[in-house]
């Protein structure tokens, strides 16, 4: 089972650098990747040969930032060197090759990410000075939260990354704005260790109860019910956009069994669950069953290929958002895959189902026939 990133916002920002005509960072990640799968499948690889394969990755990153590197990629592939460094245990190369970091030029989260490598480093006076500039060169209001999210979480710069939240509530002119500025202090309270989940849910309540009518009001709202969500329940409601720009909301599946499907493309669990499915598909949905698929993706054309490749032909719900997949977020879903089994009347049938095992394919299956055999109600159910 594949887990929300703690970082999921702070790395969909970093990630989303423009494409060189040369190699891209990526490509050279890409061909690491493959590499560490060839040595996998050759046995159980040694620590030396890890250790080696590892070196070599930061040999070949080092000729790619002297040569190639162009955008983003020149910072972003100095601070994964530098943590590749840190990682093998070589601090003083480490340190080289974080200092190396024109903090200068980079944007504010990239020096962010690099003032906590050099707190790893015990470079303190680094550390304050970058944490300064990057607050100070961050202003875009997604980046601003990301900043004060990470200050707040892995950084645990509490003062600052409060102030970060505190100083975009005053700056908010709606309470659209207000709403989504509690949001995302809300989900910096979720990742947070030093504190319980009681007040991550404290934090979700005052964003539901304070802006009730704002997206991330409603939201909110759904998300704390998800959380005590039990078969019987009302399911909660959805209005998405499907794959095809069409819109798609339950209440369309009234009267049938329905299967939500989280999943992604680079979730190998899902993707070895993928033809359970399509086989359940196949052998019920004359009965009234259906699935909807809501990808986690955010990359078209990777969703694209998974759809084609595994033979997904039922609804998909994709809109590049990740983790921020607004289904995902309104059932709370923080691992995949999930499989969610709503029944005929609109109401929960089954949770916390699974298609990795024999046994997990059998439960799926008695739970999908269980909700088969209830009759189609008369009346639009709950949760449509």
């Amino acid at each position: 089972m594949i887990h929300s990133s703690r970082n999921a916002l702070f790395l969909s920002v970093l990630l989303a650098a423009p494409v060189a005509a040369q190699r891209s960072l990526r490509e050279v990640q890409e061909t690491f990747t493959q590499r560490r799968i060839e040595l996998a499948r050759k046995g159980q690889p040694t620590l030396a040969q890890h250790k080696d394969l590892l070196t070599s990755f930061a040999k070949e990153l080092e000729t790619f930032l002297a040569k190639e590197a162009q955008g983003d990629d020149r910072y972003n592939g100095r601070l994964m060197l530098a943590d590749l460094h840190l990682g093998l245990g070589q601090r003083e190369a480490a340190k080289a090759a974080l200092l190396a970091l024109d903090v200068e030029a980079a944007p504010g989260l990239l020096v962010l990410a690099g003032a906590d490598l050099a707190g790893r480093l015990g470079l303190a006076k680094e550390r304050a000075a970058w944490i300064a500039k990057a607050m100070e060169r961050t202003t875009e209001f997604t980046q601003r939260m990301a900043l004060g999210m990470r200050l707040l979480t892995v950084m645990q710069e509490l003062e600052l990354g409060q102030k970060v939240f505190d100083e975009a509530l005053a700056r908010a002119t709606d309470d659209e704005q207000r709403a989504t500025v509690l949001w995302y202090l809300a989900d910096a309270t979720r990742q947070r260790e030093d504190v319980e989940e009681e007040a991550y849910l404290d934090a979700l309540r005052k964003v539901a109860g304070t802006y009730p009518k704002t997206r991330y009001g409603s939201i909110a709202a759904d998300r704390l019910a998800a959380k005590d969500l039990e078969p019987g329940k009302p399911a909660i409601p959805l209005a998405l956009t499907d794959s095809e720009g069409k819109p798609v909301t339950l209440a369309e599946f009234r009267g049938k069994v329905l299967l939500l499907d989280f999943w992604a493309s680079w979730c190998e669990p899902c993707l070895r669950a993928a033809p359970r499915l399509v086989e359940l598909h196949r052998k019920h949905q004359d009965q009234g069953f259906a699935i909807l698929g809501i990808s986690l993706d955010q990359e078209r054309a990777a969703f694209d290929a998974a759809v084609r490749e595994h033979g997904l032909g039922w609804r998909q719900v994709y809109g590049g958002e990740g983790w921020q997949t607004e289904a995902a977020l309104r059932y709370r879903i923080e691992a995949i895959p999930a499989l969610i089994l709503i029944g005929r009347d609109g109401r929960i049938a089954a949770l916390n189902l699974a298609a990795a095992t024999r046994e997990d394919q059998q439960a799926l299956e008695d739970a999908v026939l269980k909700a088969l055999k209830a009759p189609v109600p008369a009346e639009p159910g709950a949760g449509r």
